[in-house]
């Protein structure tokens, strides 16, 4: 028997092993975009609304509810529904649907529903909620946190996300928010904030879908347009919220949103043992990682390379 013909064959069916494993559990390759870049802004009333000179992407806007379409869409990366409290009899079946397949396709939708009541419906999106809304009070105050730490919002006043909570607490956005009160597990919670109506609630939120990303804010954009501290404080929020990167080719990079924090906790879900379903939504975790897999294959094919050259 050719022992270095054997131990060669052995190294080389290791190596076609490991590559074709690798190619199995190793995600493709994620990228990252570099934000929005060309917007259309459907806007139902444009109270609020700060203008486009305040952004860097390329602005369109438009009030008829027909240019919202499959076509229509897909000469933008990101839609932003602005102060529409009728979507769901503004826009028909068709176009709900197009909404959705076209997030799901890669591009990012951002809804702003300031100032709507009673409610808004969102039965037609794929995560649907409900929310409270204290309509136009005016009221200063409440209460707003930042749950977590990411490319949308941060406490930090260092970071390029630096959001001036005390700042925008000056303007009516917080006291007049709408904030979830039914949730749907997929959406992420960004920020919490309390109403004059005395409910606490998810009023940042997004999702990712697919290729793509959905943002909803709640916050009161009456001030968003003027010259205060509170006004560039609150106009931020949507500044960010454009230059938010998604990965709208794979889908598999979170680009800076991790969903750290659910708006439904999450129950603790799939243990190795016993081996069972996770909740819609979820996935097990790996007793062993795909780096770990490989590596281990290969720590395998060199031990038994070394236990031929010992028995000969």
């Amino acid at each position: 028997m050719n022992t270095k013909k054997t131990a060669a064959s052995i190294i080389v069916m290791a190596m076609v092993v490991l590559t074709a494993f690798a190619a199995i559990v190793m995600p493709a390759g994620a990228a990252c975009n570099s934000g929005s870049s060309n917007v259309l802004i459907y806007e139902s009333s444009s109270d609020g609304l700060p203008p486009i000179t305040y952004f860097t992407q390329t602005i369109t806007q438009t009030t008829n509810p027909a240019d919202i379409n499959a076509a229509g869409l897909s000469n933008y990366d990101t839609l932003l529904i602005w102060r529409e409290c009728s979507p769901d009899t503004r826009f028909t079946a068709t176009q709900h649907a197009d909404i959705n397949n076209w997030v799901n396709s890669g591009g990012k939708l951002v809804i702003w529903d300031t100032e709507c009541t009673p409610s808004v419906d969102y039965s037609w999106l794929v995560y649907p909620f409900t929310t409270n809304n204290p309509g136009a009070w005016g009221a200063t105050g409440g209460t707003l946190t930042i749950a977590e730490e990411n490319t949308l919002s941060s406490s930090d006043p260092t970071s390029l996300y630096y959001l001036d909570i005390a700042s925008i607490l000056t303007t009516d956005a917080v006291g007049d928010a709408n904030v979830m009160t039914t949730r749907d597990t997929h959406w992420c919670l960004d920020m919490n904030a309390t109403n004059v109506n005395g409910v606490d609630g998810p009023v940042h939120t997004y999702a990712h879908y697919g290729n793509g990303l959905i943002i909803w804010c709640g916050l009161d954009g009456d001030y968003i347009k003027h010259s205060t501290v509170g006004a560039a404080a609150l106009r931020q929020v949507i500044i960010n919220e454009f230059n938010q990167t998604w990965d709208n080719t794979t889908g598999a990079d979170p680009c800076g949103l991790p969903c750290g924090v659910h708006v439904v906790p999450e129950a603790p879900c799939c243990v190795p043992v016993p081996v069972g379903p996770c909740p819609p939504g979820d996935t097990a975790v790996p007793l062993l990682t795909p780096f770990g897999a490989v590596l281990l294959i290969g720590l395998l094919a060199i031990a038994g390379v070394a236990g031929i050259r010992r028995r000969t």
